[in-house]
């Protein structure tokens, strides 16, 4: 006896190692089966309402808008408007200098005043009021008079449009959003903008994939949430959809769906480019028979449900309907009374 503590005394940190390793494994397999004993989690199929939609993200953007330039390069001799000013329809904007173009227009009245005096002596010698007549030659002579004169009024007009579109003019009313040139005295190029946009022709933009398009409609219902207002849920409907495809930020084409934004916009609470979520309402039911998405189990293109009975879990083939967030309707396989098994939560 004596032998066997003096050999325990001298290996004690094996003895404790084995001693370790016996009871962690002892517990593992203690827990292996409790956990093979354990019932799986299990719900009840629910009779309720069911809503499907298709979750995009977008941003606002106006229907009306007016981006506005000078035809050439030209001094900028008047800049009525800034960023943030409101404009009302046909208010002026802008004007560049017209002191040449008037001067040119003088010149252009001139010429025209010459030549419809040289055409009407063309046709005082060409005898044109005359009864007899004018021969080829004559009538051609007072065509090519004709046409000259012509031309000098046309440069007038030509003229007079360039001195026009020299003073720039809003077609809608709205708000300044951009104005390249603010400062008079400079000169100002035909790529310098003033841009306005109309704030109350707000809507929600989207682009949906390719292979949405044919579950969105016009007329269909949206809400709408924006991250500049989390709280605040707008309901919208689809106005339009794209014939012509966009490209989506990470490259792949879709097309872009038009949401109308049913909002009072005067005191600018919703501006251009904000971004947020838009939730279209593809399908809705009520009161039909549901169960939680993650219970379905496919295969071989068809859908499964595993149900508890006595101990037992087996598979039952169902037949799936519309899909909400977390659950999907059940057409055939079902009676509503069963154990649905559901992955349980961690």
């Amino acid at each position: 006896m004596k032998r066997v503590w003096r050999w325990l005394k001298n290996h004690k940190w094996w003895v404790v190692g084995v001693l370790m390793m016996l009871i962690v494994g002892g517990g593992y397999g203690y827990y292996r089966q409790s956990q093979s004993e354990k019932p799986p989690v299990t719900v009840t199929p629910q009779i309720k309402d069911l809503t499907q939609t298709l979750q995009v993200s977008g941003l606002i953007d106006a229907s009306q808008s007016a981006t506005l330039s000078f035809p050439a390069a030209a001094k900028l001799t008047w800049v009525g408007v800034k960023e943030g000013d409101w404009v009302k329809q046909w208010q002026g904007v802008a004007a560049v200098d017209v002191s040449t173009l008037q001067k040119q227009m003088a010149v252009d009245q001139n010429l025209h005043g010459k030549e419809f005096r040289a055409f009407e002596q063309t046709l005082e010698d060409n005898d044109y009021y005359g009864s007899s007549g004018l021969n080829p030659s004559e009538r051609r002579t007072v065509e090519s008079a004709q046409l000259d004169l012509k031309n000098t009024a046309l440069a007038a007009e030509i003229r007079d449009i360039a001195i026009k579109n020299a003073y720039l003019t809003s077609p809608i009313a709205g708000i300044v959003t951009r104005v390249d040139r603010p400062v008079a005295n400079l000169y100002i190029l035909p790529t310098d903008q003033v841009v306005i946009v109309d704030p109350q022709t707000i809507y929600f933009r989207v682009i949906i994939d390719e292979e949405d398009v044919s579950l969105v409609k016009p007329g269909q219902a949206v809400m709408i949430s924006l991250d500049a207002y989390p709280e605040t849920e707008i309901e919208g409907q689809v106005i339009q959809i794209a014939f012509a495809p966009s490209t989506t930020e990470s490259g792949s084409l879709g097309y872009a769906i038009k949401i109308s934004l049913p909002v009072n916009n005067e005191a600018l609470l919703y501006r251009l480019g904000m971004n947020g979520d838009a939730n279209i309402v593809l399908a809705q039911k009520s009161q039909v028979l549901t169960v939680p998405l993650d219970s379905l189990i496919s295969r071989d293109e068809l859908t499964y449900v595993e149900i508890y009975t006595n101990g037992n879990i087996n598979q039952k083939e169902v037949k799936t309907g519309i899909e909400g967030e977390t659950e999907v309707e059940i057409l055939a396989g079902l009676t509503g009374t069963e154990a649905v098994v559901v992955p349980e939560s961690e």
